[in-house]
């Protein structure tokens, strides 16, 4: 009879993050119990924009938002009090991965990480415990991190290269505006 197995072993192998790692490797880094963080409440603040950085998440359940803090316009609101809001520029859900700049650069955060569901399972991986794996791991892990990297610049530069144009068309509307009105 199989062995049952560990319902973290069962998220990692269901993250694509984790589809080069070898069964073996995958049951190593289940091994390492004090990467793994478990939030149970919607709207915990995982981490904060100008957070000191050192490491990355891998969510392995549930969704994280990733948010900036957008102050009020004052003109909109001279005589208001108004508070900073989070504003939701993605949605990182099971098999995401966030946090990926700070480890490798150990700049501070640029953003907030706050829960997005009632539970959230993350795999949080800092510089030391990622070099305490084999090198095969190590290797692994920055294999993903250049591939999931590389995706995101592409997505970066198709947006904006789909701004251009959308400036472009809105250039030449108001080139065309002016033209009408000069002629009436």
């Amino acid at each position: 009879m199989g062995m049952m197995q560990s319902p973290l072993l069962e998220s990692i192998k269901k993250a694509s993050f984790f589809n080069v790692f070898s069964e073996e490797e995958k049951g190593k880094l289940v091994e390492r119990r004090a990467m793994f963080k478990r939030y149970e409440k919607k709207g915990l603040i995982i981490f904060s924009e100008g957070d000191k950085g050192d490491s990355m998440f891998v969510v392995l359940s549930g969704t994280i938002h990733i948010t900036k803090l957008v102050k009020p316009d004052k003109e909109e609101n001279k005589a208001s009090l108004e508070k900073p809001k989070h504003t939701v520029i993605a949605n990182m859900e099971a098999g995401s991965i966030l946090g990926e700049i700070a480890l490798l650069t150990g700049q501070t955060r640029t953003t907030y990480a706050i829960t997005g569901s009632p539970l959230v399972v993350v795999m949080e991986i800092n510089q030391e415990a990622m070099y305490s794996f084999n090198l095969a791991i190590q290797n692994k892990f920055h294999k993903q991190l250049i591939s999931t990297l590389i995706g995101r610049l592409n997505t970066i530069n198709k947006k904006f290269v789909n701004l251009k144009e959308e400036n472009l068309k809105i250039k030449k509307y108001c080139d065309d505006l002016k033209k009408e009105k000069r002629t009436s």
